[in-house]
């Protein structure tokens, strides 16, 4: 009888909740998401009535931003139990065009219709959470599920060319109004991956937690992309269509379901 291997739980299924998602939703503003969601509507060709994948989704921002105008129908796939029930409850009230869907998976394996999305979208630093393999079963699952032509904007500020410009700093510290939250990192050079060691305070609420980050150089991560038959069209610096030079704080990437 052949006994199987576990591999051991990733930590990003049990990072999101509590004030780690109370940060992530004060962290971004109306204006971030209003350019995201308008960079997305022009790279990735969306209109009324556009079938569109958004993984993970988090609380939905994007999703909701996407149906409301022009008025897409978004699937949202996120690992988060509490983001899945919180932009749930906000689709339910949303009373645009297009209309949101949320359950809860892994974008390791999607599980998702194969060639039924005009497009989809990673936006927000999540890729990379896993390891090398992850991140190719993830694309590899983004590819199936558009159709041919079909676009995917890719979002990463762990992009070697972004990250390690400057290096790393070994501590750190975000405040959003009573939410602190404070940073030990430590890059490994050879696995190429960034942990970092996070405590989030809010009043006499605290909670701890370690992320990880695998990073690819910009070459990599296109080469990845190619690999899983989405073919790149454009780069990005910023959502309003900056150039991606050396040190820029993130990477946008467009690619196109091939054929």
């Amino acid at each position: 009888m052949t006994q199987q291997i576990q591999r051991p739980r990733a930590w990003f299924e049990d990072f999101f909740h509590g004030l780690a998602n109370e940060l992530w939703r004060r962290a971004a503003s109306p204006e971030q998401t209003a350019a995201e969601a308008a960079f997305l509507v022009r790279e990735l060709r969306l209109r009324a009535g556009s079938r569109v994948l958004d993984a993970p989704c988090g609380f939905g921002r994007h999703a909701l931003a996407l149906a409301a105008a022009p008025g897409c129908d978004v699937d949202g796939v996120d690992i988060s139990a509490e983001y899945v029930a919180e932009a749930t409850a906000a689709a339910a009230r949303h009373d645009g065009l297009g209309r949101v869907r949320v359950r809860r998976g892994d974008m390791r394996a999607l599980a998702v219709e194969t060639a039924v999305y005009d497009a989809a979208y990673c936006l927000g630093n999540s890729f990379g959470y896993g390891d090398h393999d992850d991140s190719r079963a993830f694309l590899t699952g983004v590819a199936a599920a558009l159709r041919p032509g079909g676009r995917f904007a890719l979002d990463t500020a762990t992009a070697a060319e972004s990250l390690l410009v400057g290096g790393v700093r070994d501590e750190d510290e975000h405040r959003l109004g009573d939410l602190v939250m404070r940073i030990e990192n430590r890059y490994d050079a050879i696995a190429s991956r960034l942990d970092s060691h996070m405590t989030f305070t809010c009043g006499d609420l605290v909670q701890r937690a370690t992320a990880s980050h695998h990073g690819h150089t910009a070459a990599e991560l296109l080469r990845m992309l190619g690999d899983a038959g989405l073919r790149p069209v454009a780069t990005y610096g910023s959502p309003g269509g900056d150039p991606y030079v050396l040190g820029a704080p993130r990477l946008l990437v467009v690619a196109e379901r091939t054929d």
